[in-house]
């Protein structure tokens, strides 16, 4: 599934004061007309969850209790 998201922003005021929020939250990347996120509020270290097989596994064992707790319930 994807993940993405668009939204669009109107902004008014000054001009040159909108230009430099801008600059200022622009991602390095892909530049004006984009937002770096991190860079209005940094995300927080407890939510930087790495994906890959430790990831992958720990959701596996996850799913695999919810559906042992399940099946007992229904028993």
């Amino acid at each position: 599934m994807p993940n993405h998201v668009e939204n669009i922003i109107a902004l008014k005021g000054d001009e040159r004061k909108i230009r430099e929020m801008l600059e200022a939250i622009k991602n390095d990347d892909y530049g004006l007309g984009t937002v770096d996120f991190n860079k209005i509020i940094p995300m927080p270290e407890s939510l930087n969850i790495e994906a890959g097989s430790r990831t992958d596994r720990r959701l596996k064992a996850y799913s695999d209790f919810i559906d042992v707790d399940i099946n007992r319930t229904l028993v």
